[in-house]
């Protein structure tokens, strides 16, 4: 015979035809992974998970994850994130894989993911060079990728090829080897990186493939390749308007060109090209301003493809780049073909 004294029921018989249920447990905002850790924990700080995915399954959406030790904390298959989660790895975490993608960020347009404190490698060492891609976001939201090492991938550290009103933000961080440091084919968004070091390509430091939106470089480093930011227009995208800003970013090393825009309009400011193929290359139909740049000991230190545009504040200061072709520039203000 059921007890209808208990609070319980009293609670379930006045409530009437509103369902009674016990309120199930929210998930933590914080959880943490060990190399001690195992998946069936709690993922708590005293009974940590052994991997990113484990803890994710247990986090709440917008939550945290750190890492208390060193250790490898993705399974071979790499790790999927599908809402907004902050990875810190507190620079003691690798994430590695000897094949495909490390980590591939496909989030809602409201969500934001933060990639903190992580080496993130293609192989069991950091020059095992076995997986494709370090960081794959084919998503929307925002990615913000900050005081990371990417190292050792066999295409690209980063491949940003999301659609619409999207954010990629890389802070802090160095990506070494590969075909391309990071790959841009975004829809409308905007990729911004900041205090990066992209060194030891095969091909391009930034490759873009033009699509509408913009790409802003500042206060970074580019040392080799072929080319150091590559513009390039596509059959698909055509002539759509696409902004490209250097600020206070140093290429050197490149074999081909150390910054080549291809389509639309880009700006370059207090920025340094050494010991490159040619410096500054404005292709056919695009608009490259420069000011107050150091542009020097390059093969040839100004292109343009016809009708391609390279505009001078007059303040640039070049020289020694001799050995190349010199191509006639369309120009607004002072230059000096060399």
């Amino acid at each position: 015979m059921r007890n209808l004294n208990s609070p319980h029921a009293l609670s379930c018989m006045l409530l009437g035809l509103f369902a009674c249920t016990i309120p199930a447990y929210a998930l933590p905002e914080v959880t943490f992974v060990s190399a001690t850790g195992s998946d069936t924990n709690a993922c708590s700080q005293t009974s940590p998970c052994a991997t990113f995915q484990g803890a994710l399954s247990k986090t709440a959406n917008g939550g945290e994850i750190d890492a208390l030790t060193a250790g490898n904390f993705v399974t071979s298959n790499g790790l999927v994130i599908n809402g907004s989660i902050t990875i810190d790895g507190k620079g003691l975490a690798s994430a590695s894989i000897n094949n495909g993608q490390v980590i591939a960020v496909n989030i809602g347009s409201s969500d934001t993911v933060v990639l903190r404190g992580l080496t993130i490698t293609g192989g069991s060492s950091p020059t095992a060079g076995g997986a494709v891609e370090g960081i794959y976001y084919p998503g929307g939201g925002n990615l913000i990728v900050e005081n990371c090492i990417i190292t050792g991938f066999t295409y690209d550290g980063i491949v940003n090829v999301t659609n619409g009103n999207t954010l990629l933000y890389v802070k802090n961080t160095t990506i070494n080897g590969g075909a391309t440091g990071i790959y841009v084919n975004e829809d409308g968004g905007a990729t911004i990186l900041e205090h990066v070091t992209i060194t030891g390509t095969n091909s391009y430091g930034v490759e873009v493939l033009n699509s509408p939106g913009s790409l802003a470089i500042n206060d970074s480093l580019i040392v080799g390749g072929a080319y150091g930011v590559d513009v390039q227009s596509s059959a698909y995208y055509g002539s759509s308007a696409f902004n490209t800003v250097l600020e206070r970013t140093t290429i050197t090393g490149t074999t081909i060109d150390g910054l080549y825009v291809g389509i639309g309009a880009a700006g370059v400011d207090s920025s340094t090209f050494f010991a490159n193929g040619t410096a500054l290359e404005a292709g056919s139909g695009s608009i490259l301003r420069i000011s107050n740049n150091n542009i020097y000991s390059n093969k040839t230190g100004l292109v343009c493809d016809s009708p391609g545009t390279i505009g001078s504040a007059g303040n640039n200061r070049k020289g020694s780049n001799s050995g190349g072709t010199a191509t006639v520039c369309t120009s607004v203000g002072a230059i000096t073909q060399e």
